[in-house]
């Protein structure tokens, strides 16, 4: 019996692990890994996305009603075609921000991340989506 509860608490424990594994490479991938999840409507997303930003993984409830808002957009918008890249900007050697037009059906959603990279590895600082267009594009 011991020995099943401890076969059950490992297969748990890395199954925990392996669902929060973090995204590695440059911001570009891990905009791409992104939105391959977003393309099955998991709302391990922005889990994934997150991982490796131990400031925005500890705001729980901060990626809870993000996950929730993502697993909402196709009801609202109609079904997930694809990303476009609309811009991406290197703001400094430690700082870029990439906007990205999320295709839906029925009306495209907007996303901006910001990559801030303190030592040798890039990591999402800050995400935002909006669905409307006015502020897509360059900024001066």
């Amino acid at each position: 019996m011991k020995t099943l509860l401890l076969i059950v608490g490992l297969i748990t424990g890395l199954s925990v692990a392996c669902s929060t594994r973090a995204w590695d490479g440059t911001p570009e991938e891990q905009v791409a890994q992104f939105f391959n999840e977003i393309s099955r409507n998991s709302p391990e997303a922005v889990t994934h996305l997150y991982a490796n930003n131990a400031y925005i993984r500890n705001k729980e409830e901060g990626l809870v009603f993000l996950q929730g808002s993502i697993t909402g957009l196709p009801a609202q918008y109609g079904r997930y075609l694809g990303y476009e890249i609309i811009t991406q900007e290197s703001l400094s050697p430690s700082l870029m921000r990439i906007s990205v037009l999320a295709k839906y059906q029925h009306h495209g959603i907007t996303w901006e991340f910001f990559f801030y990279k303190p030592e040798d590895v890039w990591f999402p600082s800050q995400s935002t989506f909006v669905d409307q267009f006015q502020n897509v594009g360059v900024r001066k």
